[in-house]
């Protein structure tokens, strides 16, 4: 799996673009969440994003940037894991994952990374404020919450163009 790649954009937004973003979102309506696998419990909350709505838009041209051609998604939405959640090992399959990180800052005993296994090894990204993760959706991977807080996060997934 060597091969995957995972690439993290760092200040997509600027510091106020990002907590403005972060508290739009927090006002979102939100249902209980998905099983990362059939044989897991639900976790965290999930709200789908229409790709017609403006936080949308603004986020696949921010997309758009990074890769020519992103117009085939196939599913938009924002998780939201609470402190006490503890999601599950998943792979999200022939896609290309890109997930936006909105939080109100960067603290190394917060947590939340995304955590990837790669080789038989666990690699961390940390959710810097208003950044973007781009991976191969095959890679088992896996969201940790917060300490303290919400975590946000902003999913597209991407088919892979061929």
């Amino acid at each position: 799996m060597s091969d995957y790649q995972i690439n993290h954009y760092k200040n997509i937004f600027s510091y106020q673009e990002n907590l403005n973003i972060y508290n739009s979102i927090l006002k979102r309506t939100f249902s209980y969440g998905e099983r990362d696998r059939l044989d897991t419990p639900v976790c965290g909350m999930v709200s789908e994003l229409q790709l017609s709505e403006p936080l949308a838009i603004l986020l696949q041209d921010k997309i758009s940037g990074i890769q020519l051609n992103a117009t085939n998604v196939i599913r938009a939405y924002v998780n939201l894991f609470t402190p006490l959640d503890r999601p599950f090992f998943h792979a999200d399959g022939e896609v290309i994952t890109y997930l936006f990180y909105f939080c109100p800052n960067l603290d190394l005993d917060e947590g939340g990374e995304t955590q990837f296994y790669v080789d038989g090894e666990v690699r961390g990204i940390m959710p810097s404020p208003g950044s973007l993760v781009r991976f191969d959706g095959r890679i088992l991977h896996r969201a940790t919450s917060f300490r303290t807080m919400p975590r946000i996060t902003v999913a597209f997934k991407y088919a892979f163009t061929k």
